[in-house]
C-alpha cells in the first residue's frame, strides 16, 4: 500500500512539472508573436514615400527660427560682454564722448528737458535736443542732454526719466543694427531679468516715450540714427 502512494505521488510530481513546463513554453509564444506583431508594425524603407514633405514653407520657417536664435544668442553675448566690462574694468569717465541729435524712425528727435521730462519733439534747433553720447568700454554708453546735465535712464517699471545720478539706470547697451539703425537697451534691466528682447529706449509717433517693458527691437520707435 505505502509503494502504491509512493508511485502516486511521484506521477503527480511530474504531471505538476509538465504542466509547470508547458505554461512557461505557451507564455514565451505569446511573447514571441506580441514582438512580431510590434516589429512588423513599424514602417519599412518601402514606406518612405508615404512620409510627408518638407515643403518650401517649412524650410522659410525653419531658416527665420534659426536666424531668431542666432540673433538672441549675439545679444547674450553683448550682454556678458558688457557685464565683464563694468565688473572687470569700468573707468570713472567715459573713454569716449562725442555730440550729436537722436531721431528716431518715427520722425522724433530725443529731448531732454530741466524738469526731468524726457520725450521726442519736432525742434532740431531746440537746445533740449543735443546729446552728449559717453562710451564706456564695449557697448555701454550713457546719454546725457548737454543743455541740462542729466542723464537720459530707465527705472525698473520702464520708464523713461532723466536723472542727475551716474548708476547703471543710465546705462544703455549701444547696438547697431542691420539696417544702419542704432538700438538703445537698458543695461541693468536686461541684466536683471536676463532678458534681450524688451527693455529699449523708444519713443511714440506722438513724442511720448514708450515703456521699455513693451518694447521690442524691430518697432520703428526703438530705432535711432545719431545725427551729428
Amino acid at each position: 500500500m505505502k509503494q502504491v502512494l509512493c508511485s502516486a505521488m511521484a506521477n503527480a510530481e511530474s504531471t505538476a512539472e509538465k504542466l509547470r513546463r508547458s505554461k512557461i513554453s505557451i507564455l514565451q509564444v505569446a511573447l514571441v508573436f506580441v514582438w512580431f506583431i510590434g516589429v512588423s508594425s513599424f514602417p519599412t524603407l518601402k514606406d518612405k514615400k508615404d512620409y510627408p514633405k518638407i515643403t518650401q514653407k517649412d524650410e522659410k520657417q525653419r531658416e527665420l527660427i534659426n536666424q531668431m536664435l542666432s540673433k538672441r544668442t549675439n545679444d547674450m553675448s553683448v550682454i556678458l560682454r558688457s557685464r565683464r566690462a563694468l565688473t572687470v574694468d569700468f573707468p570713472s569717465v567715459p573713454t569716449n564722448t562725442d555730440r550729436g541729435i537722436l531721431f528716431s524712425k518715427t520722425n522724433n528727435m530725443l529731448a531732454v528737458f530741466q524738469n526731468g521730462t524726457v520725450k521726442g519733439i519736432n525742434d532740431q534747433n531746440s537746445p533740449h535736443v543735443q546729446m552728449e553720447r559717453q562710451s564706456f568700454n564695449t557697448s555701454i554708453i550713457r546719454i546725457m542732454a548737454v543743455e541740462t546735465g542729466l542723464y537720459v535712464a530707465m527705472k525698473k517699471n520702464g520708464r523713461i526719466v532723466a536723472t542727475n545720478k551716474k548708476d547703471s539706470t543710465s546705462l544703455w547697451i549701444e547696438n547697431h543694427e542691420m539696417n544702419s539703425y542704432i538700438t538703445y537697451r537698458s543695461y541693468h534691466l536686461s541684466d536683471k531679468f536676463n532678458c534681450t528682447s524688451k527693455w529699449f529706449l523708444a519713443i511714440k509717433n506722438n513724442g511720448r516715450m514708450k515703456n521699455g517693458n513693451n518694447t521690442l527691437s524691430g518697432m520703428n520707435s526703438a530705432q535711432f540714427q545719431f545725427l551729428d
